[in-house]
């Protein structure tokens, strides 16, 4: 065989073992459905961990993305008949499928109904507000701001000079671009929906009131999550006086700008939201029809800002349906964690499980892969031999 002739099955060889390794880390990666690529499906997982925060309502997500860990504080639970709001720190390991109660020295009051964000720039999870059950059935709101320090397990209370009305269910999210945790509305003290636009700088302890010339209406609990690849802020539903608002907005921060889009078809109800980064999807799961939370969804819907379409997953088996669930998307293990929230029948039916979202390949696409590792196999032997037998 020739010199150059070898080279040539070197190449031939090398470039043919790459296009395996491809397809074998296409096999064995979990991919993202909402690209719909051919060969893989959605599935929920309920993880059963040994240890779990226990059943509770209104208890926000964050996923911490130094400290790769789902962050959770507080929420309400109904101890004995009564209900009441906790003030516990509990983070979710996926790759061990742990929850861990950090038990910090010092922690915000107990409260639920609060904002939570993670500050990516900072390594802060940030909480606003919320409220806790106060004597004679009454609620007291939080106007506080705290910064929580996964490394150290510390919590701060910042105390900014200026801050936003305390809020029951504010929609709160982290714009990475521009290093502000953004919140929306909520449900003000004396039971008052706003529609108020704030921006928290940590790096300063600063809260700005925003002035867009259009926002949406005044609304509480409207889940809202940040779309890094557009820079954009995606703000689902709502409720106020009138019931669920069926909309959805997007807030540039940079123009200080909101934006009502139509998708058209869209989900009846929306629970929880979350954003993807892998799949440059919103996710969105469950929810309810009615302000009495009785009609209840476990649809699992993804929303593309790019070409303002919703797409319903259809999936062989889902968490059960249920009201204020919340979503954090670990974006190091590309999966999305569901906790809690509450089914038909009061603070008696709260929810405690964990669940996680992802993809994983279908038997069509395992064949498919298979067959083009095969096919490729194969090639490799023909060339070697034909190029064998010339020399």
């Amino acid at each position: 065989m020739s010199h150059m002739n070898k080279r040539t099955v070197i190449r031939l060889f090398l470039v043919s073992i790459s296009l395996l390794l491809c397809v074998s880390l296409l096999a064995s990666t979990s991919r993202t459905a909402a690209e719909l690529l051919p060969g893989y499906v959605p599935i929920w997982v309920d993880m059963n961990p040994s240890t779990e925060p226990g059943p509770r309502i209104s208890s926000p997500l964050s996923y911490d993305s130094t400290a790769d860990r789902v962050i959770l504080f507080s929420g309400w639970f109904q101890p004995g008949g009564g209900i009441t709001a906790t003030n516990d720190t509990w983070v979710y390991n996926y790759n061990t499928n742990e929850w861990t109660n950090r038990s910090p020295s010092t922690q915000p009051p107990r409260r639920a109904g609060h904002g939570l964000a993670y500050d990516n720039e900072s390594d802060r999870t940030i909480l606003f507000s919320g409220w806790e059950s106060g004597s004679g059935g009454t609620l007291v709101h939080w106007v506080d701001t705290w910064a929580y320090d996964y490394s150290s397990n510390t919590w701060t209370n910042m105390s900014p000079v200026v801050t936003p009305p305390g809020k029951l269910a504010p929609s709160m999210a982290y714009d990475s671009e521009s290093d502000r945790v953004i919140l929306f509305g909520g449900l003000d003290d004396g039971a008052t929906y706003s529609g108020d636009t704030w921006a928290y700088d940590f790096n300063t302890n600063n809260w700005t009131l925003m002035s867009p010339s259009t926002h949406p209406s005044d609304r509480f609990d409207a889940p809202m999550t940040y779309d890094s690849e557009s820079d954009r802020v995606i703000m689902i539903g709502g409720w106020n006086a009138g019931g669920f608002i069926d909309e959805v907005w997007a807030y540039d921060f940079n123009t200080d700008t909101w934006t009502l889009v139509d998708p058209g078809i869209e989900p009846s109800a929306i629970g929880a939201l979350t954003y993807d980064s892998a799949s440059d999807r919103v996710i969105a799961f469950g929810g309810s029809e009615d302000l009495p939370e009785t009609i209840l969804s476990q649809e699992t819907w993804l929303y593309d800002f790019d070409t303002n379409t919703w797409t319903q997953m259809l999936l062989s088996s889902s968490p059960p349906a249920r009201a204020r669930p919340y979503l954090a998307y670990d974006s190091e293990s590309d999966v999305t964690i569901l906790f809690g929230g509450k089914g038909a029948n009061g603070f008696e039916t709260a929810m405690g499980d964990t669940w996680a979202y992802y993809y994983i390949p279908d038997d069509g696409g395992i064949i498919i892969i298979i067959i083009t590792a095969v096919v490729i196999t194969v090639v490799i032997i023909v060339v070697v031999i034909w190029y064998r037998r010339r020399g």
